[in-house]
């Protein structure tokens, strides 16, 4: 199994940009990486039109990208989290967002101000857990 490191190399230090460089599309980049086939089209959305509906309709947005995760991964509970998972992160009344646990107490997130940057998970609230098929203790 390769390392987190080597699975997120080349992610961080990227600049935000919807569509490429965003939370959704640094998970959809770290799943490939970690051989996980991803649906070239989904409920209907490319990448590209994803980036358009999270501009016209956010909150469909994040169903969709909850729908694939909730597809593609196992579901883990949010006490169970560790390094290389998926989270969805909640901070206040902020929309969540997609995160990959880097452990340590930390995530890799994409963020408008900072870009594709570590962040303490201390101040978020976990509110869903997923974990690739290849990394999980089920199997």
């Amino acid at each position: 199994m390769k390392s987190l490191v080597s699975l997120t190399r080349g992610l961080v230090g990227k600049q935000y940009s919807l569509g490429t460089d965003d939370c959704f599309s640094l998970i959809i980049k770290y799943l490939r990486n970690c051989g996980i086939d991803i649906p070239g089209e989904y409920m209907g959305l490319t990448m590209e039109t994803y980036a358009d509906l999270f501009r016209t309709d956010p909150a469909r947005a994040k169903e969709v990208m909850v729908a694939l995760m909730d597809e593609l991964m196992i579901a883990a509970r949010p006490e169970e989290a560790f390094a290389g998972d998926i989270l969805l992160l909640a901070l206040n009344e902020a929309p969540p967002f997609l995160a990959i646990h880097s452990g340590n107490g930390r995530v890799l997130a994409a963020t408008e101000g900072r870009g594709v940057c570590q962040l303490s998970i201390n101040r978020y609230e976990i509110v869903r857990v997923w974990r690739c098929r290849q990394q999980s203790r089920l199997q």
